[in-house]
Order: C-alpha cells, then sequence, then structure tokens
C-alpha cells in the first residue's frame, strides 16, 4: 500500500449521489476545477460506494476519489480487493479505499448483520484482504484508509493501511488524533498521509455549497443558496508538527462559498 498524495483540502459531499448519474459527469469537472484535492463519497443508503468512485474519476482527470467510508459489512474481503485493484490500476494514484465498521444501529438494524466485536472484523478482514487471490493485472501503489477514532482502531490505521479518515469531528479532535500518530513511533510516520492526516467535514454548509453550484446550473441566483445566511462551507487538513512532539498542529482552512473560479 501507498500513501495517497490528497493535497490539503478535500470535499466531503452526499448531494452528489442525489443527483442523475448523467448530471453527475457534468458536475464533476467544475467541482474538479475548483481545487479539491480529493472528493470523499459515502456509503449507507446511496449509490455502491466503489461503483460510484469509477463515475466519479471516469469523469474527472487529475481529481482523486476517495470513499468515505465503505463498510467492510457490505461486501466480502475478496470482493472489496477486487475493487480496490481494479479502481486503482484503472486510474493509478487517483482512488483511495476507505473502510469503516459504521455502527449498530446500520449493522444489526439495515444489513441484518451482527455488529459484535467490530475492531477484531476489521482487523481479520483486512488480513483477508490481504491474502486475497486477484488474477487481473494490478499496480503496486495502492492507498487504504481506515474510520478511526478510537485508540485501537487509529493503531491499526497505522499498522495495517495507509491513514486515518477522521469524520465529524472538531479540529481539537483532529489535532489529538496527529499527536497519537505521532506518537507511535517509526512504524506509523511512514503510514501518515503524507504529512497529513486529510481530514474533511460535512456541516450543513457543505450542502449549501454543492447545492449553490447544482443550482446555477439550473439557472438559480448564486444569492439564492449561498448568500449572507449561509455559513461558507469549509474543509481541513490538520499536519502534524515536524517533531514526534504533541506539539499542536497546524491547521489550514480553507473557505468557500462562491469559488475563485466564478
Amino acid at each position: 500500500m501507498t500513501k495517497p498524495d490528497l493535497g490539503p483540502v478535500g470535499l466531503w459531499t452526499f448531494t452528489l449521489d442525489l443527483r442523475p448519474a448523467a448530471e453527475v459527469r457534468d458536475l464533476v469537472p467544475e467541482i474538479e476545477s475548483m481545487g479539491w484535492g480529493c472528493v470523499w463519497v459515502p456509503e449507507a443508503v446511496n449509490r455502491d460506494a466503489m461503483v460510484n468512485s469509477a463515475l466519479l474519476l471516469s469523469a474527472s482527470t487529475t481529481l482523486k476519489i476517495g470513499t468515505g467510508i465503505a463498510s467492510i459489512w457490505g461486501r466480502d474481503a475478496m470482493t472489496t480487493a477486487a475493487a480496490l485493484h481494479s479502481l486503482s490500476e484503472a486510474w493509478p494514484g487517483r482512488f483511495v479505499l476507505g473502510l469503516g465498521v459504521s455502527h449498530q444501529p446500520m449493522v444489526d438494524g439495515l444489513r441484518g448483520q451482527d455488529y459484535t466485536k467490530p475492531f477484531s472484523k476489521m482487523r481479520d478482514y483486512l488480513a483477508a484482504m490481504e491474502g486475497a487471490l486477484y488474477m487481473s493485472p494490478r499496480i503496486e501503489r495502492e492507498s487504504v484508509v481506515l474510520a478511526a477514532l478510537g485508540p485501537k482502531m487509529l493503531e491499526l490505521s497505522a499498522s495495517a493501511a495507509d491513514g486515518a479518515h477522521p469524520y465529524f469531528v472538531p479540529v481539537e479532535h483532529t489535532a489529538t488524533l496527529a499527536a497519537r500518530l505521532c506518537a507511535l513511533g517509526d512504524t506509523v510516520e511512514r503510514r501518515l498521509l503524507p504529512g497529513k492526516i486529510h481530514q474533511t467535514a460535512q456541516p450543513a454548509a457543505y450542502q449549501a455549497g454543492i447545492e449553490w453550484l447544482v443550482g446555477l446550473r439550473e439557472g438559480a441566483s448564486p444569492t439564492s443558496t449561498c448568500g449572507r445566511s449561509t455559513p461558507s462551507a469549509f474543509a481541513f487538513a490538520v499536519e502534524p508538527a515536524p517533531s514526534r512532539s504533541t506539539a499542536p498542529a497546524r491547521c489550514a482552512i480553507e473557505k468557500w462559498c462562491r469559488p475563485r473560479t466564478w
């Protein structure tokens, strides 16, 4: 596996899943032109995460696409490994497989599976992916990150994957997470997303920003969904301090409401 080059700012959005595929193909190049390093797509009751990633990758030229997060309960390890190899080979350096254990209401309730011991499930799942038989062409450069909030999953994201993908957490939590990763030592440092823990957030303003883009394409006034009453959407990436100390992480925040390209 390889540390992905995601750029400093990423976008997590569910809104594209609510639009027809033909419209998504038309919108993605405009999102790409805004300068986002990576677009992260979820998986729950929307498009299949792997199919969705192929849709977005095929509609763009340089944009990275990450699953944020694909549930390990949705497909077996061999199928996920095949998807990782296939997408990575078709779009080298542009696909990041984000995996997570989801949560009990989704797994037990909607999927009808057993959420017992999710950490052990993830650990065994990654090992099964590593050993899965795959006979089609593949490349060496592949990237896997884990939805990691707690200490055990965070350590696993360093030892068995390429880093952590925090979600719906404040900047302070990410700074703490960065310090913990750095404190784990050399093994973890080699696993960090390129000098950064790449974090995205999706407050209501994210939805407003993408909906505003959609609105423009449908002839709506730019101020109708992105006026003063709507807070700017934002994403942030937190960079660990250069040393392994617990010095405060630096946070780069880019706000956007009306993209600079327009």
